[in-house]
């Protein structure tokens, strides 16, 4: 396992309680990924939860889950989406938040190479 803010290998230090993710659903069942973390210990960052591939720190879906979220959010209003999806208004909005946090990260600032002046303006 790898320290999550150095990326140094290191060996298991030990495992966290048994957390569950909201995965998508099979068959219209609800599906609920449960694991228990495995911890590093780092000399430079202590002990540390190492990332799951499966969700971002401290999310309570998996990325697929939000991923399939997001698409029903674009397409109906917040509250209705929160009904298909069996979700409470604000876990919906907090998907939407973490989605916008991604996109926001995600885009590259650059100059513009020509400005063009309206001299009615």
């Amino acid at each position: 396992m790898s320290c999550p803010e150095c990326g140094e290998l290191l060996s298991v230090n030990d495992h966290t309680k048994q957390r569950s993710w909201r995965h998508l659903d099979t068959c219209q069942l609800q599906t609920i990924v449960h694991a228990s973390i495995p911890r590093v210990d780092c000399a430079t960052h202590g002990v540390l939860q190492v990332q799951v591939p499966w969700a971002e720190p401290h999310a309570r879906f998996t990325m697929l889950f939000e991923r399939f979220a997001i698409d029903v959010l674009e397409r109906c209003n917040q509250t209705k989406a929160a009904e298909i999806l069996e979700l409470s208004f604000d876990e919906a909005h907090h998907i939407m938040e973490r989605a916008v946090t991604r996109g926001l990260l995600r885009r590259k600032t650059t100059m513009a190479a020509h400005i063009g002046v309206d001299e009615k303006a």
